[in-house]
């Protein structure tokens, strides 16, 4: 009988703070009643939740904090596909936070499409409470997070790097990006290896043209960055109007931090002059057993490669609505290439392997980057025998 009481004064708390049938607002919003009080949280960290929306949806969030901004994604786990944050994701420094899930499919004007949003709050260090809703609909949804580890995953902390550089005329070169590491991991070795080939995995993303190789740490980067730039803006031989201020902007997310995998991807943002600029993804897939990458040929027996095309292509083709016997060029797809065929640009997830193709691997800029999953059902024949994701077929 104790247990009820205390069972049912849980719920009434929880429907008094989250009064049911109420539209939840953002945290000025008087007609949402936040719990009391501000949680002292950092201002850089990574942390892996699970919890339920509705009660029966089990999800497993990423989330990663810098300063006011929040980036990450979720999943459900009867889906595995990642839903990423939208450029919007903002935590207050009450604790109260506002999600924006990037629906990965622009409009018309090749502006991103939001497909829901999360608002809540970490009632303490490692619990958040809120309400999920699609976009513009008008019910809520009410979810829980636990921060959790369990065993096969890995605690992680964010490393910043960043400078700013003023030129006499006021135009600047700025430059910052977030690493993760693994941190206090049980074998020392394996947390080593990791950390090291994420500072690689970067540093090869981010290194122009003569810099490949010779770049060996963040500091590095930021140095070649700078210097760059200072060349460029002491270069005589360009117009003034073409020495406008450059911006590097580079972050990391966990995309998948269970069943001893880690899958991070790294976004760079840069501009260095010019129509528009430049956003490339890299995705890496660590295995946390043995601490080296995940690649395509540890997945799939020799000789995959055509059929892991021609499954992509049709999953590619359905996501889109395009039909299978159509060619992708009529859809303004394949733009300087005769046939689909998927990169080696991958991450892993639950129940599939998320392909991300970089802006003009598939097409024209307004393209964007396009992504295709391909579920492990999809791919099962395709698999050696005792590699790493077989435990998903089970």
């Amino acid at each position: 009988m104790k247990k009820f009481y205390i069972l049912l004064f849980a719920i009434l708390t929880i429907a008094n703070v989250y009064p049911i049938g109420k539209n939840p607002g953002a945290s000025t919003d008087s007609s949402y009643a936040w719990p009391p009080g501000n949680i002292n949280l950092p201002k850089y960290f990574y942390k892996r939740f699970e919890g339920t929306i509705n009660n029966n949806l089990n999800i497993v969030m990423n989330l990663i904090r810098i300063d006011t901004l929040l980036t990450g994604d979720y999943y459900y786990e009867t889906t595995g596909m990642p839903v990423f944050f939208n450029s919007n994701s903002r935590i207050n420094n009450d604790g109260t936070i506002y999600i924006g899930e990037d629906s990965n499919q622009p409009d018309s004007n090749s502006m991103p499409v939001l497909s829901g949003e999360i608002k809540g709050k970490f009632v303490n260090e490692h619990t958040i409470m809120g309400a999920w809703q699609m976009h513009n609909a008008q019910d809520a949804n009410y979810f829980n997070l636990v921060e959790k580890y369990p065993d096969g995953s890995v605690n992680l902390d964010i490393k910043e790097f960043g400078k700013k550089y003023i030129c006499n005329d006021s135009k600047t070169a700025d430059i910052n990006f977030s690493l993760v590491q693994i941190n206090d991991y049980k074998d020392k070795s394996i947390e080593d290896s990791i950390n090291c080939n994420i500072v690689k995995s970067f540093i090869n993303m981010y290194s122009p043209g003569e810099s490949i190789g010779k770049l060996k740490n963040p500091e590095d980067v930021i140095t070649d960055f700078i210097n760059r730039y200072k060349e460029f803006i002491n270069d005589t031989s360009l117009p003034p109007e073409y020495k406008q201020s450059w911006k590097d902007s580079d972050q990391t997310d966990v995309l998948f931090n269970s069943n001893n995998i880690l899958a991070e991807e790294c976004t760079e943002f840069s501009f260095e002059g010019g129509a528009h600029p430049l956003i490339v993804y890299n995705y890496s897939n660590y295995n946390l057993r043995t601490g080296k990458k995940i690649t395509l040929d540890d997945i799939f027996r020799p000789g995959y490669k055509a059929t892991l095309d021609k499954i992509g292509e049709r999953k590619f083709k359905e996501a889109r609505k395009i039909k299978l016997n159509e060619d992708l060029k009529n859809s303004g797809y394949l733009t300087g290439r005769d046939k689909f065929h998927l990169n080696f640009n991958f991450a892993i997830s639950r129940l599939g392997l998320l392909f991300k193709f970089n802006e003009y691997e598939m097409g024209p800029y307004i393209l964007g980057a396009p992504e295709v999953f391909i579920s492990y059902t999809d791919l099962r024949y395709l698999m050696k025998p005792g590699n790493i994701l077989e435990q998903f077929l089970k």
